[in-house]
C-alpha cells in the first residue's frame, strides 16, 4: 500500500512540474485535463512498477512473496 501512494503522489507531482516546465521553457500551456487525467496517472503506473520491481529481491530475501500472498496471511484468514 505505500508503494501505491508513493507511486501516486509521484506522478501528480510530476505531472505538475512538467506542466510547468513545458509552459515556461517551450511556452506550451497543457490543458489542466491532459495534465492530470493522462500524464499523471501514466506517471503514476510507470513509478509505481518501478518501486515494486525495486522491492522484489528485499520482500523475497524476507521471504515474502512478490505477487502471491504469504503462507502465514494465507493461514490468518
Amino acid at each position: 500500500m505505500q508503494s501505491v501512494m508513493n507511486g501516486v503522489g509521484i506522478g501528480f507531482f510530476s505531472a505538475f512540474f512538467i506542466s510547468l516546465y513545458l509552459d515556461s521553457f517551450i511556452g506550451v500551456v497543457i490543458p489542466i485535463a491532459i495534465t492530470y487525467f493522462i500524464i499523471a496517472p501514466l506517471v503514476s503506473a510507470v513509478s509505481i512498477l518501478l518501486i515494486l520491481y525495486s522491492k522484489k529481491d528485499e520482500k523475497r530475501k524476507s521471504g515474502i512473496e512478490w505477487w502471491e500472498e504469504s503462507e502465514a496471511l494465507k493461514k490468518q484468514l
